[in-house]
Order: C-alpha cells, then structure tokens, then sequence
C-alpha cells in the first residue's frame, strides 16, 4: 500500500502524537510499520478535496510543501527555484508532530560526529548547540558540496581528540589548516608521517635544536607524539578551502560566519577550568585571540612574532631566540608538573 502525505503546518492530531516515535524509528531506516501507515492514513491525510485546498493555502504563504508517493519523492519549496528528486522517501516536513528531518540539532549532531573526547563533547555542547555554530555547520557543508576542503571531516576534530580536556597543558595556537592536499590533519603545524615538513615547522625545528630542546633534526612533521603529551594544537580556523588561505576565516560579507567564535569559546573554557597551562602566540593573529579570551594571571602566555620564514626573525619578539619551549617547560615544573618531551618526535 503506497503512502501519500503532504507535509504543512498544521495542530498535531492525538493519532500523530501517538505514532509520533514509530514513525521516527521507521524513518531511520526507511521502513514505516502498516499500524502506523494505517494511523497516518486515517489521521494525517486529508481527502483529496481538502487535500487540494490546503495544499493550495500553503502555496500562498510559500510554506514547504512535501509529497512522498510509493517508492518517489519529490520537495518543493515555493520559496526556492530548486527541485530535488530521490528514488526513496528521504525527506518527509513534518509527518507527524514534533518529528524533523535534518532538523538544526540534526546537522550539528552529524557534524561533530568524530569528536569522540567525552569530555570535549559535554564541555562544548552549548556551543555547537548555538545559532551561530549552526550558520558555520551549514556553511562548511555549501562548501564541501562544491569545492575540496581540508581536512576532511573525519580529522577536523583531531585536536580535541588526540588531547582530551583533562590532558591539556599547553596550547600551540595556529591559523588555519595547510591548504595542499594530504597536508592539514587537524592538529596547527603538523603534517602526516610522508609529507614534507612545511617552513614553518622546520623553524620550530631549528629553534628547538638550538636551545637543545630536541637531540637532532626529526624527519618528520607529524605532532601526535606532542599532542599525546598535551600539547593542544588548536588552529584558530579548523577548515580550509584547497589551495585558498584564510578562505574560513570570519568574513560575514561573504556569507561565512568564520570558526573564531568557535575557538574563542574553546579557549575561554581552558582559561577558566583549568590553572597552570601554557598558550603560545605566535604571531599577531594569535596573540590577539590570547588577549581576547585568556586570563594571564592564571596562565603563562608566551608571545613572538609567527615561526614562519617571513616573520621568525623579525618584529621586537622575535620567535628564533625565544626559547619559548624551555620557559614552558620550566614554568610547568615550577608548578608541580612534568614539562614536554619535545624530542618524542624522533622517538
């Protein structure tokens, strides 16, 4: 027996109330029981008649109308040029009360679906939860759709789960991912095991060696050795467009709300849970976002210009000769903690 519903805004009858979680269940995998088929025949779908007249009324107010026949749907938004077809019911407005597909809660869900730390997840669930997070969701997904963006989705969280929120003790703030391909992973200036160290990081590198932080030059840019230690590498953008820099940075006239209020929420939830950590801003963008969101008296902020080839040597701080890593170092020891192996990366 085939299904003809109309989707439009409407009071919830008690059958739609009733049947209301069968038929979500059902739709998860693309099954709806007789019972409830039977229960929305008799409750949801009106004669043909006042089928034609209501659908008429939402045609007017340019409300979503959906029809799901058979085995074909088809949406149509009259507000919209666009039409879409699908060979299996996909998209149902409203169905029954209360019931959403792809509702807002929906797309941030499966969005930050790979961030796995639980302790991340509850600490930052009223900020993926929020309007403005959701703006961002939709707007990395427009971009996905029709160009190459890195990470890919899997590794945009990589940071936060390769150091938990409980194992974070120092934070290396970049500003967005690398743009070529198979070199952004989610964690600032590192790279995976086979790709070539970027300037950047054999700056790091050269820094290190000087001040005998490493024992020798590594061969790899691959920082899940730090990470694991925590050394939280946070960029301040978490998704680039291929071979465009800065190109998710905030830049509202272009329609993309940015990840700053994302990271900036991030990094206000280290500042005031935890004591004794140790922020890096290197650079003035990062150095800026410091300033924004971080409380100095309760943690050590180590700033210098950027490590890149550019800026390493220049500006009044400048990164070459900091030895920014032996002061965190010590700064966590003096604390009571244990300081980073920075040379793990050639272990």
């Amino acid at each position: 027996m085939s299904l003809l519903a109309f989707g439009f805004k409407r009071k919830a009858s008690k059958a739609d109330n009733e049947h209301a979680p069968l038929v979500e269940k059902s739709l998860e995998v693309g099954v709806v029981p007789s019972n409830v088929t039977s229960a929305l025949s008799e409750a949801s779908v009106p004669s043909q008649p006042a089928l034609k007249k209501q659908k008429s009324s939402c045609e007017a107010s340019g409300d979503e109308i959906t029809e799901v026949a058979g085995s074909n749907a088809t949406t149509t938004q009259t507000s919209a040029t666009s039409t879409k077809t699908a060979s299996a019911v996909v998209t149902v407005a409203n169905p029954v009360a209360g019931l959403s597909i792809n509702s807002p809660s929906d797309l941030a869900a499966d969005f930050t679906s790979t961030l796995t730390d639980p302790v991340w997840k509850s600490k930052l669930s009223k900020i993926v939860s929020s309007k403005t997070f959701l703006n961002l969701v939709k707007f990395v997904n427009s971009e996905r759709a029709t160009k190459t963006i890195f990470p890919p989705p899997d590794e945009v969280f990589s940071a936060f789960n390769l150091t938990p929120f409980d194992s974070v003790k120092v934070i290396i703030i970049g500003q967005d991912p690398y743009h070529g391909l198979n070199q952004g992973h989610g964690l600032s200036f590192s790279v995976k095991p086979g790709v070539a160290i970027p300037p950047s990081l054999r700056n790091i590198y050269k820094m290190q060696l000087e001040t005998k932080c490493i024992t020798k030059k590594p061969t790899t840019g691959y920082l899940q050795s730090w990470a694991s230690q925590g050394v939280f590498c946070l960029n301040v953008t978490l998704t680039v467009r291929s071979g465009s820099p800065n190109s998710h940075e905030t830049k509202k006239k272009d329609g993309n709300v940015g990840w700053k209020y994302f990271t900036s929420s991030v990094l206000k939830k280290l500042s005031s849970e935890k004591e004794n950590l140790v922020f890096f801003g290197w650079g003035k963008n990062a150095e800026n976002i410091i300033t924004e969101t971080v409380d100095k008296r309760k943690h050590l902020v180590i700033n210098s210009s950027h490590p890149s080839p550019l800026g390493a040597t220049k500006t009044a701080k400048p990164f070459m000769g900091s030895d920014c890593f032996n002061v965190c170092n010590r700064y966590l020891e003096e604390k009571g903690g244990e300081g980073i192996d920075w040379d793990s990366v050639n272990k």
